[in-house]
């Protein structure tokens, strides 16, 4: 750069000094000589790795320096096309292709040195092509001993950096000094990238057998890890003994493992002194390490935009809500009618999840909207579930079909905002019938699953019970959701008092916390235990109790004696 930039600096010195700065006027500007050596500056950076949108700006400033109107520069990764118009309306273009290239960080400061100084004194074009041509002719090659040295050292220290030993290293080393001599000998024969780059395998392939029958880097141990989201479409011969034989599955964290990556995430962020990351760990179950993050840096985000220097639990709390259903939206712009519709869908959802004996906790109710949904009921774990007894599935499908319910007997028009509830209850009665077992009139059978659905209408796939056995399925499915619908009607009416109060304080505080909800929900009544299900009437229930938990291990997990 300082050899390029001197010599046009001493070509140019006597002409500068009498005038500092040339200006062309544009009726004697040789168009030609001013667009062979703007092209010759772009295809020169380009050869040398600049980045496209870089040589189009210098190439502007160039024929702007120059006093060239209306310039135009276009440039891809393989050609690069200047073009001005001349006094006379006449149109001039050079276009330049640009073969394979590597990059040349030396050169780019070189040619962009010349460039702004070529805009800031503008010689004579003759004295800046000769400039031009002294910098692209700079070329600074390390020598052979010093590029086999580079490929040994960068092999060798990759080996060590993934625990490789001394000799393993060398070994390394040695592959990657083989490595480099071919394709210095191919490069200077001008053999094709592509040819290269087979070569240079086949050479690493063939010193590592001849390194390892003499008995170098035969002391690597090789662990392969590979990650897929869908381990059910993998080939079984990858599976095999001696290739990923072993699986470790990776699920969402559990309670203790969530309150860790909260606290890694916290790290760096300010929080008011009530702020408990064990609730907020408690508050959010299936979260991935992402969502976590999320959650943090929403909470945050939340903050500055208020203008607030902590992070408190109010800006949690809508983190935590922003990530599992989204943005809220304003309720003011829905019509009164449709907002109270609301408010009784959501609270017919509540209601029934609080009177239900094997649910959840209702944590909170809204009727802002919230991604596609025009409300929100928050039913959350108190701790970590793996699995769910039938009569928690049961639940799930009354309190989802609550919201329908209600409409139902509130206005006796129910709308199409319960179409995601009633998707939700038909997947979980199909998945207890088909999946789970519980069917007294199938089994304990897997049937199959809603895919097999699915492809059965393709044909793609052969469906794997007889269309007797699907009226049979499709038939306690409907009982299911039926029995579900019937739970939430008696629910509703033995507390449609509750109910009400509810969509009281929901239209005039649009949402509803833990605490305020338990107040409401004080006097409810609550829904019948059911009866004791049998598989088969042959089988009876037993009445022998399960064993205690020992005291011991409730204390290693923090729960009371008494619970």
């Amino acid at each position: 750069m300082g050899h390029a930039v001197r010599h046009l600096r001493d070509a140019a010195d006597p002409f500068i000094s009498n005038l500092k700065r040339r200006v062309y006027p544009t009726l004697e500007l040789d168009y030609n000589k001013l667009l062979d050596m703007v092209s010759e500056m772009g295809y020169r950076l380009m050869k040398s790795g600049a980045e496209i949108y870089r040589v189009e700006e210098s190439i502007q400033r160039l024929l702007q320096a120059y006093g060239a109107p209306r310039g135009e520069v276009f440039a891809i990764p393989n050609c690069i096309i200047v073009g001005i118009s001349s006094p006379g309306q006449k149109p001039l273009t050079r276009m330049r292709r640009v073969g394979p290239h590597g990059t040349n960080v030396r050169k780019i400061e070189a040619l962009n040195a010349l460039c702004r100084c070529l805009c800031a004194e503008t010689p004579d074009l003759d004295q800046a092509w000769e400039a031009l041509q002294t910098a692209a002719a700079d070329q600074t090659y390390f020598s052979t001993p010093q590029q086999l040295s580079a490929y040994f050292l960068g092999t060798a220290a990759f080996c060590l950096f993934f625990g490789g030993t001394l000799a393993d290293a060398a070994a390394s080393g040695l592959c990657g000094v083989a490595i480099g001599i071919s394709l210095i000998f191919m490069s200077r024969l001008g053999t094709n990238l592509f040819f290269k780059t087979i070569a240079g395998g086949f050479v690493s392939a063939l010193a590592a057998v001849v390194l390892v029958a003499l008995g170098l880097g035969t002391h690597t141990n090789l662990i392969i890890i590979a990650a897929t989201n869908r381990p059910d479409v993998l080939d079984p011969a990858l599976l095999r003994p001696g290739r990923f034989d072993r699986q470790v599955g990776v699920a969402a964290p559990d309670l203790e493992g969530r309150e860790a990556i909260l606290r890694v995430h916290a790290k760096g962020k300010p929080f008011v002194p009530d702020v408990d990351l064990h609730m907020v760990a408690v508050r959010t179950p299936g979260f991935t390490g992402a969502d976590l993050a999320n959650v943090l840096n929403e909470a945050a985000l939340l903050c500055a935009r208020a203008g607030a220097q902590l992070i408190d639990n109010r800006a949690i709390d809508e983190a935590i809500d922003r990530v599992q259903a989204g943005p809220k939206r304003k309720s003011k712009g829905m019509a009164l009618e449709e907002l109270r519709n609301t408010a009784y869908h959501e609270g017919g959802h509540a209601l029934v999840a609080a009177a239900l004996n094997n649910t959840d906790p209702v944590t909170k109710v809204t009727i802002l909207p919230r991604g596609r949904a025009l409300g929100y009921t928050a039913v959350m774990p108190t701790s970590d579930r793996y699995s769910q007894s039938r009569n928690q599935l049961l639940d799930q499908m009354a309190y989802a079909m609550g919201g329908r319910t209600a409409e139902e007997i509130v206005f006796h028009d129910p709308t199409t905002g319960a179409s995601n509830d009633i998707e939700k209850a038909t997947n979980i009665a199909r998945t207890m019938v088909i999946e789970y077992g519980f069917s007294d009139k199938l089994g304990a059978i897997k049937w199959g699953s809603d895919d097999d659905q699915t492809t059965v209408m393709d044909g793609l796939q052969p469906r794997k019970y007889s269309d007797r056995t699907a009226e049979v399925i499709d038939d306690e499915v409907l009982k299911l959701v039926e029995t579900a619908h019937t739970e939430a009607w008696t629910i509703i009416n033995d507390n449609r008092e509750i109910l009400d109060e509810l969509v009281r304080q929901l239209l005039v505080k649009e949402t509803l916390n833990e605490k305020e909800l338990a107040a409401i929900f004080a006097p409810i009544k609550k829904a019948p235990v059911r009866p004791v299900w049998l598989s088969n009437d042959r089988r009876p229930d037993s009445d022998k109790p399960p064993v205690e938990i020992p005291e011991s291990l409730k204390r290693s997990v923090g729960m009371k004696p008494e619970e």
